[in-house]
């Protein structure tokens, strides 16, 4: 509960459980809070079950793998993906906001990048596509720490 201390929350739910029979409407009460303690258990157990994916990897923003079966398609991006599975860890599920501010962000930075790099080659014709050095991974990856080290976690 905002604004209030964890002492008065306990003395709170203390009096509520001796006296909520007192109050007219309490099988509703009582069927909302079970609902909210359903959902946020639920929450608990997605971002445990996103810890445990995350651990299986070393570096996770560029290493993880994701199982989609038959449904993979033109929709989904891997890349994008996995940036919003390692941005959800750090954000906390049910933090929608901050995640599509994070996908701007992203996509703001992938577009400037891009914008340089077209600025600064002299020919128009693409290069041919090799294999990424393990510096551009490694300065990818520097990237990639800078600006989840700059967030903030909500819990």
């Amino acid at each position: 509960m905002e604004g209030k201390t964890e002492e008065e929350v306990e003395r709170y739910a203390e009096v509520f459980r001796e006296r909520y029979k007192e109050l007219n409407d309490y099988d509703r009460i009582i069927k909302n809070i079970e609902r909210g303690e359903s959902r946020i258990a639920r929450k608990d157990e997605i971002m445990k079950a996103i810890g445990k994916k995350l651990d299986r990897y070393k570096n996770p923003w560029l290493e993880l793998k994701i199982q989609y079966g038959q449904n993979k398609g033109k929709l989904y991006n891997e890349e994008c993906d996995r940036f919003m599975i390692c941005m959800t860890h750090k954000l906390g599920y049910g933090n929608w906001d901050e995640l599509k501010a994070a996908f701007r962000m992203e996509r703001q930075a992938r577009k400037e990048k891009k914008l340089a790099t077209k600025s600064s080659t002299p020919s128009k014709r693409p290069l041919p596509r090799q294999a990424e050095s393990p510096s551009l991974k490694k300065r990818k990856q520097l990237t990639m720490d800078h600006y989840v080290s700059s967030g903030k976690r909500k819990k």
